[in-house]
C-alpha cells in the first residue's frame, strides 16, 4: 500500500517513522504501543516512546489507525483500511484475530428494533485459540 501518498492526501507529512507504524501494524495486525516501539526501533534506533505516542496521535486523527479495546488488557492499534470484522481473543495467550462479519444486516436489525442511528460497531469475542485448547 501506497502509505506515503495516503498519508500526504490525509494532511500528514509522511515520515519514516509514520510510514513503518503503518507497515507494522499492515504485518503483524494488532500492537501495543510498547509492541509498536520495539519493532519500529529495531529500525530506526533513535526514534523515542514519545515520537510513537505522537504518531500513533496523529495517524489516530486522520483515522488511519484506530484502537482496539479488550477490557482488562493493552490498547492495541490497527490499520482502519482492512475492512469490517470483529476481533476473537483468545483468553489464555491474548492472541487477537480479525474475523470478517457482515455489519450491514445486523446494524439493520439493532436500527429497526431500537430506532438508534448506529455510528460504530465494536465486537470482540473471548475464546480459546486452537494453539492453547491443544495444549490443555
Amino acid at each position: 500500500m501506497e502509505y506515503a501518498k495516503i498519508l500526504n492526501e490525509r494532511g500528514l507529512k509522511a515520515t519514516p517513522q509514520r510510514i513503518e507504524i503503518l507497515n507494522q501494524l499492515k504485518i503483524k495486525g494488532h500492537l501495543s504501543v510498547d509492541e509498536i516501539f520495539t519493532e519500529v526501533k529495531a529500525i530506526f534506533s533513535s526514534v523515542s516512546l514519545a515520537t510513537i505516542y505522537k504518531n500513533i496521535i496523529s495517524l489516530q486523527d486522520i483515522n488511519l489507525i484506530e484502537e482496539v479495546k479488550i477490557p482488562n488488557h493493552k490498547t492495541k492499534y490497527q490499520l482502519t483500511l482492512h475492512g469490517e470484522h470483529i476481533h476473537v481473543f483468545c483468553v489464555s495467550c491474548h492472541d487477537l484475530t480479525d474475523y470478517k462479519f457482515e455489519f450491514e444486516k445486523f446494524e439493520e436489525s439493532i436500527k429497526s428494533s431500537t430506532n438508534y442511528d448506529i455510528q460504530n460497531v465494536d465486537i470482540y469475542i473471548r475464546g480459546i485459540c486452537p494453539k492453547c485448547k491443544s495444549k490443555m
